[in-house]
């Protein structure tokens, strides 16, 4: 959940199908908000495989805290290395939201 706060989505889960249907519908685009769409879902289902290893193979188990915070963690490393990425609101917000500086985002060219 601590993922989907920090995009600013707000909706309970819901079964397998109906989130397979909702990212199909809302990753579409090359957008900086898409493309943190997308690596969220990777780092979450990678997030999920681990801890099932790991309580399969380890007889272990993490906290679903940790595990949230580890995946943001994961989250904020990938978008420290995009580049040239368009210097809107939108993705100042976002920069901000992840803790990624704005250098990421191309400089704005100024008119006149």
């Amino acid at each position: 959940m601590e993922i989907l706060r920090r995009k600013h989505v707000h909706r309970g889960p819901y079964n397998w199908e109906e989130e397979k249907n909702w990212f199909l519908l809302h990753s579409k685009g090359k957008t900086l908000k898409k493309s943190v769409l997308k690596i969220s879902s990777a780092a979450a289902v990678y997030g999920i495989w681990c801890e099932r290893n790991l309580r399969i193979f380890q007889q272990k188990s993490l906290a679903a805290a940790f595990l949230g915070s580890k995946a943001c963690k994961n989250i904020r490393d990938a978008m420290l290395a995009w580049r040239n990425i368009r210097s809107t609101q939108e993705n100042k917000v976002l920069c901000r939201t992840w803790g990624v500086p704005l250098s990421i985002l191309r400089p704005s060219t100024a008119v006149g």
